[in-house]
């Protein structure tokens, strides 16, 4: 139990979750007809992806990224507090609860169609690659962003699993520039302990106020890319980010700045949930 609680939840951080199970959503409101919808309607495969993509997905990220950066973790203030900070004594069990939790799931490979096999596997890469080595992305500033298009590819995994062919541009490089921004700002929290432990990331090359502006720039071309799919929405979804950006300029220090950063996944919530209802009642 001691255990459970030090690591089997905290580690996937479940306030994250719908980081993926959003575009999941998304691509469910776009396909499904949720006017005649029952769990029935559903195709199993798809359910079973749709639960991969909450815990043990989530537990794959978030575990490897602990397990790389334990060292680097100790000089975060955010870790241990707002995150949870892997212990060294519990290094070796993380490892075997992560594959524990993924290794089933590769039956999976065996019943998608091959589009969305590949798409599963770039999840897996860009995941495990983000923390680790040889590629380390989070490690090389401006690719660390990008590498966060891992968060795009459950949704294009389902996307693939429902029978869908046609993936739009617009929407992959909407949902791109969006996990980009999503990602600097995630980062820039951690500015001053990222300098303490060497480690280069688009956040402490840019420094605040640069960062705070590259994010401002990767959402509005976020919504302008989206806006040629679902209209002049997409503007009023970027302003709630827009604010944020202006009052994160306005902190003094690191601690000002996390405590708006709490905010973040209830903003994304909220303008997921938002987009997901337009989407649905656009097709009813």
């Amino acid at each position: 139990m001691n255990f459970i609680s030090r690591i089997y939840l905290p580690v996937s951080r479940p306030r994250f979750w719908i980081y993926i199970i959003g575009p999941i959503l998304l691509v469910l409101a776009s396909i499904l007809d949720f006017r005649n919808l029952t769990i029935i309607n559903i195709p199993y495969i798809v359910l079973i992806l749709i639960f991969y993509f909450t815990y043990p997905a989530n537990l794959l990220i978030y575990g490897v990224n602990d397990i790389a950066d334990r060292d680097t973790d100790l000089l975060n203030d955010k870790k241990g507090s707002y995150e949870n900070l892997l212990q060294l004594k519990d290094v070796k069990l993380l490892l075997f609860t992560i594959a524990i939790a993924n290794i089933p799931f590769v039956f999976l490979l065996f019943n998608l169609p091959y589009s969305a096999v590949v798409s599963i596997f770039l999840f897996w890469f860009f995941s495990i690659f983000y923390s680790l080595k040889p590629i380390r992305a989070k490690a090389i500033p401006f690719i660390d962003s990008i590498f966060n298009i891992l968060y795009i590819f459950p949704a294009i995994t389902v996307y693939f699993a429902l029978g869908g062919n046609n993936l739009n541009f617009y929407i992959i490089a909407a949902g791109t520039l969006w996990v980009m921004a999503m990602h600097a700002y995630s980062a820039i929290p951690d500015i001053d302990s990222d300098k303490q432990a060497n480690l280069k990331t688009s956040a402490t090359i840019l420094g605040k106020n640069g960062a705070l502006i590259w994010c401002f720039i990767l959402y509005l071309g976020s919504a302008i890319l989206g806006s040629f799919i679902i209209g002049g929405i997409a503007y009023l979804l970027f302003l709630p980010y827009a604010i944020m950006m202006i009052f994160s300029a306005k902190t003094k220090n690191s601690n000002e700045l996390l405590g708006i950063y709490k905010y973040f996944p209830y903003i994304n919530t909220l303008c997921g949930m938002i987009l997901f209802f337009y989407i649905v009642l656009q097709r009813i």
